[in-house]
């Protein structure tokens, strides 16, 4: 018996989630894709497009219809405030 179970994940998770669909997307253009070896770093996934090097921050997004909803808030602090 199958039931349909909905588990809610972390942040962390849905982030590797988006990571791997990113990564996954751009190996079948034939984009080089390169991961960095630390967490916490300036960008999760490093683009080779033709000879410049691209920094992507990978971010979970939401698909409503057809249409793929990215909120664009953030919140940054410097240690200074």
């Amino acid at each position: 018996m199958r039931t349909n179970v909905r588990i809610m994940r972390g942040s962390n998770h849905k982030g590797a989630i988006a990571e791997a669909a990113i990564i996954a997307a751009a190996v079948k253009l034939e984009i080089d894709v390169h991961v960095p070896a630390v967490e916490g770093g300036r960008c999760d996934l490093i683009l080779d497009l033709v000879g410049s090097l691209t920094r992507v921050q990978c971010k979970w997004a939401t698909l409503k219809g057809d249409v793929i909803a990215v909120p664009t808030v953030s919140c940054w602090r410097s240690r200074d405030g």
